[in-house]
């Protein structure tokens, strides 16, 4: 079983569920690395989460986060 699925049955420690509910408890911050910053330890150990940043035309940054199974690769 990968670590996606152990993490969606809440197979995780107790100490890894804290540190989760304490990153979902904070604001969402204007700051697009912070924010990458929380999702990856939220989501740390599990290979399928991708992030991508891309520049826009107004000179920001911004990102696509997707879990790698969940899409279709033919599109």
């Amino acid at each position: 079983m990968g670590p996606f699925n152990k993490w969606i049955r809440g197979e995780k420690s107790f100490s890894a569920q804290e540190q989760a509910d304490h990153i979902l408890n904070k604001s969402i911050s204007s700051s697009l690395s912070l924010n990458l910053k929380h999702l990856s330890k939220l989501f740390s150990g599990i290979p399928e989460l991708i992030t991508r940043t891309f520049p826009l035309k107004n000179g920001k940054e911004a990102a696509l986060i997707y879990m790698e199974g969940l899409v279709d690769k033919t599109v």
